[in-house]
């Protein structure tokens, strides 16, 4: 099952889609695809919402069985506002 992203701009020549939240210790393990006309890109991050922070801890394209999970999740970081993974975390923490 997905659920629509709303994106804060028309910019975006894609559409985001919520795949799964998991949410433990606060932490939200979000997986959600961006579909283009040429691809389609599948990321997994990791949203501290109360801290409005994140990290990429994953990434695929065109098929989620290929996910790559990062070994290294590097640091938290605030979202560039406007960004589509700004819409995404505010959808996620929106919604949790």
């Amino acid at each position: 099952s997905s659920t629509l992203i709303p994106m804060s701009t028309a910019a975006y020549q894609g559409n985001y889609f919520l795949l799964s939240n998991t949410i433990e210790n606060g932490i939200s393990t979000v997986i959600y695809k961006s579909v283009f006309p040429e691809e389609t890109i599948f990321s997994k991050m990791e949203v501290n919402c109360s801290k409005k922070q994140y990290r990429k801890v994953g990434e695929g394209i065109n098929d989620l069985i290929d996910m790559t999970s990062y070994e290294d999740k590097g640091e938290w970081i605030k979202p560039v506002q406007g960004a589509s993974h700004d819409d995404v975390i505010k959808f996620v923490c929106q919604n949790s």
